[in-house]
């Protein structure tokens, strides 16, 4: 578990001027320093970029700019955009562009259907 506090290695020295990302080890996504979630999720370990790419681990989309991000519910495989009643606030989901929602299976969440 991480704390905040400096990388801990186990196993494995890196030469000194080694950037290491932060991988969330139960979604398999990594994170790079200045991200919230850098050293800071339930269970993770630091290492490289490389290394993390190699084990299958993805970047977060957390931070992509260019193109707007949905969110997508794991468990029901719908995917919600921003102002919709769930973006966000499912209980397993992750950030993605539409796109990426798409490609992996997903379909687009039904509007909030009001009473009238």
């Amino acid at each position: 578990m991480a704390c905040g506090h400096s990388p801990r290695l186990v196993g494995r020295s890196y030469p000194r001027k080694v950037t290491l990302i932060w991988v969330n080890t139960d979604t398999k996504v990594f994170h790079r320093a200045g991200d919230r979630w850098y050293g800071h999720t339930k269970k993770g370990q630091y290492m490289t970029e490389a290394d993390a790419l190699a084990a299958g681990y993805r970047e977060s989309r957390a931070h992509v700019g260019e193109k707007p991000l949905v969110w997508v519910n794991l468990d029901t495989r719908v995917f919600h955009r921003p102002g919709d009643t769930w973006y966000g606030k499912t209980a397993h989901g992750e950030y993605m562009t539409e796109e990426d929602a798409v490609r992996a299976g997903y379909r687009e969440a039904r509007p909030d259907v009001k009473e009238k």
